[in-house]
């Protein structure tokens, strides 16, 4: 005994797709004759928009200097005996 896939019509496989952002979605052979969601495609676009650049305004000309990890946006950063400028912290129990 035979089984063969078809598509049961009005159930659409975009849904769960990658073809929902795609520019030929609605206008692609693969997506027409796909039994099944469509999780890899070579035609796959996106169609790419314009972003606004981001813009950042300084307070009074004041700059903070640059700390990686928790340090820099902690409120004890001015008075911590902990920091050590040759370490990034990731983990600190005083951390506020």
């Amino acid at each position: 005994m035979s089984k063969t896939l078809s598509r049961p019509s009005g159930r659409s496989t975009a849904s769960h797709s990658i073809c929902t952002d795609c520019v030929h979605d609605g206008n692609c052979v693969f997506q027409r004759s796909s039994c099944t969601p469509i999780l890899f495609c070579e035609e796959h676009e996106v169609e790419r928009k314009q972003e606004e650049p981001v813009r950042a305004t300084m307070v009074n000309g004041v700059r903070t200097p640059v700390v990686p990890g928790l340090c820099g946006s902690c409120i004890h950063i001015e008075h911590c005996a902990l920091r050590d400028p040759e370490r990034i912290t990731y983990h600190c129990e005083h951390y506020e």
